[in-house]
């Protein structure tokens, strides 16, 4: 009985699995956002998103002999049954088996200027995180890598590692296609990781601009806004109102500037304790006439300190006038609250402050 649901299994699961992403397709509203461009490339495209969130762009290019990479795996296979009726074009292998076999096959298709979509954190994660064997693909072929941001609603979010997506049917879906990345055939160690970051950091970017436009301001914040909105004390309620209101572009902005702000305030209370610290071993030490241990290095934890919350201020005040110059409508709007750090620094250093 186990070896002939084994048998069986592929071809029952795939076939429900079929049906279901082809109707719940059917009934998707999706809004692509700058596919125009893409589609304009003449080189080898990549489109680059989280493996949590590939059934809408499953649904959106079933049909159009988009190439996938699956696994060679048991549950490959019935992906590769579904992808197969669902008019894809498949690579088999992964990190694991057959990895370097799916890579050179892959560079081979894109220097056919095809177009391939691909989970740069799958099949098993982390979540989130870009893999480097998308990047070997782009490097070698020359291909352009495409950050993508999806979202939908209504959706169901699974309990898996990736927080899997299904839309229901008829929900309304968005797909954000970035700027083209491209990793030189010269670069370095150094600068493919670089590149990798830079990518990674972008479909994190379009994937909550994704939430904002599906969500509005109904969206869940994340731990990104929750955090820097936790520093602000009572005054939350008036920053959370000043950015629901912002369009997607002023609310990255206004973001950055927060950021760097509590970064100011939390290094001067940083450089308060520092500072603090540094004065009492002076004073130890004058009063004894001896040397007393660690005095040494608090002087240079002092000139550390003084030299991060230089850079800081210049952070923040960077960030504070591309705003301004950017959003001035909103800028004007922004209230003037300043951060608590963890530590309650007095406003000002005394001493040797910074």
């Amino acid at each position: 009985m186990k070896e002939w649901w084994r048998r069986v299994r592929p071809n029952i699961v795939s076939g429900f699995m079929y049906n279901f992403v082809r109707l719940t397709g059917r009934t998707l509203r999706v809004q692509a956002i700058n596919y125009e461009k893409v589609q304009a490339l003449e080189c080898g495209k990549i489109v680059c998103g989280w493996h949590g969130k590939s059934f809408v762009a499953t649904a959106f290019w079933r049909g159009h002999g988009v190439w996938v990479i699956i696994s060679q795996s048991r549950d490959g296979e019935i992906q590769n049954a579904i992808f197969k009726r669902l008019g894809f074009q498949i690579i088999r292998g992964s990190t694991g088996r057959g990895g370097v076999r799916a890579a050179v096959e892959g560079i081979r298709v894109l220097k056919g200027a095809a177009t391939m979509a691909i989970t740069p954190d799958g099949p098993r994660g982390p979540s989130g995180v870009v893999q480097g064997g998308v990047m070997l693909m782009a490097q070698k072929s020359g291909a352009a890598l495409i950050p993508i941001g999806i979202s939908s609603r209504p959706r169901f979010l699974a309990r898996s590692w990736d927080r899997y997506m299904i839309p229901m049917p008829f929900a309304k879906a968005v797909m954000i296609f970035g700027e083209p990345v491209y990793v030189p055939k010269e670069a370095n160690e150094e600068e493919v990781e670089e590149i990798r970051l830079q990518l990674e950091a972008e479909i994190h970017r379009l994937e909550r601009e994704a939430e904002w436009r599906i969500h509005g301001n109904t969206r869940r914040m994340g731990s990104r806004e929750k955090r820097i909105l936790s520093k602000y004390g009572s005054h939350v309620s008036v920053l959370e109102a000043w950015l629901e209101r912002m369009p997607w572009g002023a609310y990255e902005a206004a973001l950055d500037v927060l950021e760097k702000q509590i970064s100011v305030f939390e290094t001067r209370a940083s450089g308060i304790q520092i500072i603090s610290k540094a004065n009492r071993l002076k004073m130890m030490a004058e009063h004894s006439g001896q040397d007393v241990p660690g005095l040494i290095d608090s002087y240079a934890a002092v000139d550390e300190i003084k030299t991060e919350a230089k850079a800081a201020e210049v952070a923040y005040r960077d960030a504070l006038i591309d705003f301004s110059s950017s959003y001035p409508e909103w800028a004007d709007l922004m209230p003037k609250n300043e951060p608590r750090p963890d530590k309650n620094p007095s406003t000002a250093m005394r001493g040797e402050g910074l």
